[in-house]
């Protein structure tokens, strides 16, 4: 499909004038890629056009249509213009994790997230799972028994199983998110060491037989079963966090 001129829609610009200015100029080019239904490779206004409707510099408009740049959200063409991207998730995700400061909150806010994602998405993924499937899943679990592997190994083997998991969602957000928390959750397992070597989700037998109960659920059908299963493997990460956050109120009052 031929691209777009983005001359061809009415524009729908407001003025602005608020303290910051590249936010709201975004928002409105958000807007109206949205209203106008622009497609992939639809040019979008120019910064002239987006300056006199908007009343601003031409300074400010540049910088918000660089920090879209930025975002995979369009895309320059030297000589030609602006054009709508195709939707691209890596900046987004790279920004969550760079965004995530290594603090106690973070690893409490982390892990009740993920709970609540591989909670609601299991069900759905265990109606689609086969016996091949189950091979596949119980084959990793294999690689967990290995003496061998330290703690790296095994979050990388876990990240491998979770996303085996939902292999047949088809759903690239979820397997990419499930591997920037465990990222993020090595990153944050050196802010307590000393508690965080508590949580009992790297330990053997624990380790293997957490995510081999999960196999075992999901074989059975049972919807709820795996549901419950997949709670009570979060358990020690959830206490671990509740844990730490408590300590860490305590220290903090208790030092004023």
């Amino acid at each position: 499909m031929a691209a777009r001129d983005a001359s061809e829609k009415r524009s729908v610009f407001k003025r602005i004038g608020g303290k910051n200015l590249r936010d709201e100029i975004q928002e409105q080019i958000i807007s109206y890629i949205v209203d106008s239904e622009l497609e992939v490779g639809d040019l979008i206004p120019t910064e002239k056009e987006i300056e006199d409707q908007l009343g601003i510099s031409r300074t400010a408009v540049r910088e918000a249509l660089k920090g879209l740049e930025a975002l995979g959200i369009i895309e320059p063409k030297p000589g030609v213009g602006r054009f709508l991207k195709e939707f691209n998730l890596s900046p987004l995700l790279l920004n969550l994790r760079l965004s995530v400061k290594p603090d106690l909150e973070s690893f409490k806010d982390v892990t009740e997230v993920r709970v609540c994602l591989e909670t609601r998405f299991i069900t759905e993924a265990t109606r689609m799972i086969g016996d091949n499937d189950i091979r596949e899943l119980r084959q990793i679990l294999m690689e967990f028994q290995r003496a061998d592997l330290s703690d790296w190994d095994k979050e990388m083997l876990h990240v491998e199983f979770h996303c085996r998991l939902y292999k047949n969602l088809d759903n690239k957000l979820l397997s990419n998110l499930i591997k920037i928390f465990s990222a993020i959750r090595l990153s944050l397992r050196a802010l307590e060491e000393s508690a965080l070597v508590q949580d009992h989700s790297y330990k053997e037998p624990h380790f293997y037989g957490s995510h081999r109960q999960i196999v075992d659920a999901i074989e059975s059908g049972d919807l709820r079963a795996v549901r419950r299963t997949m709670q009570s493997h979060f358990a020690g990460p959830v206490e671990i966090a509740d844990r730490l956050k408590r300590k860490n109120a305590s220290e903090t009052h208790g030092g004023r």
